[in-house]
């Protein structure tokens, strides 16, 4: 323990307008890794937090997800990411994760980041199976905002596209059960199916906040776009890993830009 001030010493600096700070904080008796951008002096008293995707896709996703966040704090605001249970620098096991422990992450890390960027309103940001977190997220934080990139919203449908999408990929032939790309597939997520579609359902039907739904315009869609929220397409396709999503990044800013110049819209922390 002679190392914490250390530690906290090194957690965080200032320049070039920019705060950055990494931090643990607890969800579920878990300790999560979050990881702030906040503008030095800010001009929006607005936060974004974001949710990755999961497994080899949040790996490949996660440019785009602090690219979004540190979006955020360029604007004037403040941008959180975080670590799920059991993924990346969080505590936890990951096959143990479910969707409620997810949601109340994703609630915990708004919390997190309000502490550290206070009397600010907050959106909660989903990227691909992110999204079906952010839903749930939102809901449980009241939060103000709501921004789906790229989303899948039928969690159950998404694990399933994964695994098989693993296992053609397997270049030795033998099938994989619960593993996709080195990552074990959550028994709690697994197992749960049509229920937790329902649940994200659910959740969007009743959001009223402001929010958008931005994906590349030229992709299949697999899932219907929310009608409540706005429609924001970027120019291209979705290829799974090119890591930076330039258009993407672009397109979920100038959402972020538009909607947040007035404060209120997106309530208050």
């Amino acid at each position: 323990m002679h190392d914490a001030p250390r530690w906290s010493q090194a957690a965080g600096w200032t320049g070039d307008g920019l705060r950055r700070e990494v931090f643990f904080f607890e969800s579920g008796g878990v300790r999560l890794y979050g990881s702030l951008y906040a503008a030095a002096e800010p001009v929006r008293p607005v936060g974004v937090v974001v949710c990755p995707s999961w497994g080899n896709e949040a790996d490949r996703g996660d440019r785009l997800a602090h690219g979004i966040a540190c979006g955020m704090a360029d604007l004037g605001g403040a941008g959180v990411v975080f670590d799920y249970p059991g993924y990346g620098d969080s505590a936890g096991d990951p096959e143990a994760m479910t969707m409620d422990a997810l949601a109340a992450a994703a609630s915990d890390a708004c919390a997190a980041g309000a502490a550290r960027f206070p009397d600010a309103g907050w959106i909660v940001a989903g990227l691909m199976f992110g999204a079906s977190v952010a839903c749930l997220g939102a809901a449980r934080a009241a939060a103000g905002g709501l921004l789906l990139v790229q989303p899948s919203l039928s969690p159950s449908a998404y694990l399933d596209r994964v695994q098989r999408s693993a296992n053609r990929s397997n270049l030795s032939g033998e099938l994989q059960e619960r593993v996709a790309y080195g990552y074990a597939l959550p028994r709690g997520l697994d197992e749960a199916g049509p229920e937790l579609d329902a649940s994200v359902a659910a959740a969007l039907e009743t959001f009223r906040g402001r929010g958008a739904c931005v994906r590349y315009a030229d992709t299949p869609k697999r899932d219907p776009d929310p009608d409540q929220l706005e429609l924001v397409e970027a120019p291209g396709r979705w290829r799974f890993g090119a890591k930076a999503y330039p258009e993407l990044a672009a397109a979920a800013r100038g959402w972020l830009d538009r909607s947040t110049r007035d404060s209120e819209a997106v309530g208050s922390g």
